[in-house]
């Protein structure tokens, strides 16, 4: 019985010792780089490479090569024990089209972002900030149990026509665009938040309208006020429109979200 004992002893350090280095040592990163490698693949329709990795028992660094003009990394440490996490990361997308297989959906243009990720497996906040369609826009997002629970997003002068570009749409017009956004609730099927919109500087691009939707004359400026609050999942709307045509103020639309309905 003792040699017994002492056999699962021995077989249970050198299994740890085996692990240890197998993940936290440069030697035990160099082989699992490339199988962490072709796992990433499996489920891209581009081959990346990762270009560094590196775990050690309190720290990770990693870096992800899309193409030539895009990357993602991520640096930080992280506690094993009580599942935590501080991780600084960092997103650039050169050409967004190159990831529309990954959310069905047609886009293009650049994408930047960097942030840092806090927290544990049971509550994990996210903070950043981006430039996407030329703004400033930082924002707030926790998860619970990974899963998104809440959000506080602040966009400042996006611009319309860079969005459209984004969204694979016709450039029918320009404008500058502000959005604040406290969403409460990011359930699907109890969506909760407030939403503060301004369209400020809108302006129609008429051959761009002639073309896509044979509109003649459509040389319109534009002004758009909204503030939308949203409970189970309804959004109730106030809404102004100045324009040089006309002019609409919606006192109490309401859109309900899941079943799609205005």
């Amino acid at each position: 019985m003792k040699k017994i004992s002492i056999y699962f002893i021995l077989t249970f350090v050198t299994l740890s010792i085996l692990m240890f280095v197998l993940l936290f040592t440069p030697v035990g990163n160099s082989l699992l780089k490339p199988f962490i490698e072709s796992k990433i693949n499996e489920k891209l329709p581009h081959k990346v490479v990762l270009e560094s990795f590196l775990l050690t028992p309190s720290k990770i660094e990693a870096k992800i090569k899309i193409d030539e003009s895009s990357f993602i990394k991520a640096e930080g440490e992280y506690n094993l024990f009580d599942k935590s996490f501080d991780i600084n990361y960092i997103l650039k997308i050169g050409d967004l089209s190159k990831i529309s297989p990954l959310i069905d959906m047609k886009i293009r243009g650049e994408f930047n972002t960097k942030g840092k990720i806090i927290g544990n497996d049971k509550l994990l906040k996210i903070l950043g900030n981006s430039d996407v369609a030329n703004s400033d826009t930082d924002y707030y997002i926790t998860l619970k149990d990974f899963k998104p629970n809440a959000a506080d997003i602040k966009i400042k002068n996006a611009k319309l026509e860079k969005l459209l570009y984004m969204l694979n749409q016709p450039i029918y017009a320009q404008a500058n665009i502000d959005v604040n956004a406290k969403m409460k609730s990011l359930n699907i099927k109890k969506l909760a938040g407030d939403i503060l919109l301004d369209v400020k500087n809108g302006k129609t691009y008429p051959k761009v309208l002639y073309k896509e939707f044979n509109l003649t004359d459509a040389k319109i400026s534009f002004e758009l006020n909204s503030k939308t609050k949203i409970k189970n999942s309804i959004a109730t709307s106030k809404m102004i429109l100045n324009s040089l045509v006309a002019k609409a103020n919606m006192k109490n639309a309401i859109f309900d979200i899941n079943k799609k309905s205005f």
